[in-house]
């Protein structure tokens, strides 16, 4: 389960650093990871889950298709905390804005920026952070959208990694 999830998780971290990458694909590519491993972590939970069940469930047009269906799962089994949940909604809601607006390019877009605004995520609640952490080269006050963005959608990814590890912890435990 965590290998093939670190090695998307390293490959994530390193797009997100990349200063290149453009808004519209950072927001559909970090979304899209969350919604993926959001589902892995709902799986692990659902104990009488096989896989032609988890096909028909976790498919496109399934019941847990949809990442608004799976962030509410994953709230009600309690997966994910009341900060990760809403801004996953948030998440979600610029993912489509991008993939269905082509006007919208930028996070500075006032449909996009009004969405990372209300991020809840407090990149203060970090210090003190390694001093080769390019987020914090320059003070919190200085932060564009687009670096709420990064900030944000990793701190998700990194909550989705720790939950897979502490998930996999679990299991190995269990087994013995």
């Amino acid at each position: 389960m965590d290998e093939p999830f670190r090695r998307d998780f390293d490959l994530l971290a390193a797009f997100t650093r990349d200063p290149d990458t453009n808004d519209r694909s950072l927001a559909i590519i970090c979304t899209s990871y969350a919604e993926k491993y959001l589902g892995e972590l709902i799986k692990a939970r659902m104990k009488g889950l096989n896989h032609d069940l988890g096909v028909k469930l976790f498919k496109p047009d399934g019941v847990l298709g949809p990442l608004g269906a799976r962030i509410d799962v994953a709230k009600a089994l309690n997966i994910i905390e009341d900060p990760v949940f809403s801004d996953m909604k948030v998440l979600g809601s610029i993912r489509n804005k991008f993939a269905h607006n082509l006007e919208i390019s930028t996070f500075d877009h006032p449909d996009i920026a009004k969405r990372i605004d209300k991020f809840q995520f407090k990149p203060e609640l970090l210090r003190p952070v390694p001093p080769d952490n390019n987020f914090f080269l320059k003070s919190v006050e200085e932060w564009t959208r687009e670096d709420r963005f990064r900030f944000t959608a990793m701190m998700i990814c990194s909550t989705l990694h720790n939950g897979m590890n502490s998930l996999r912890f679990t299991l190995r435990h269990e087994l013995r």
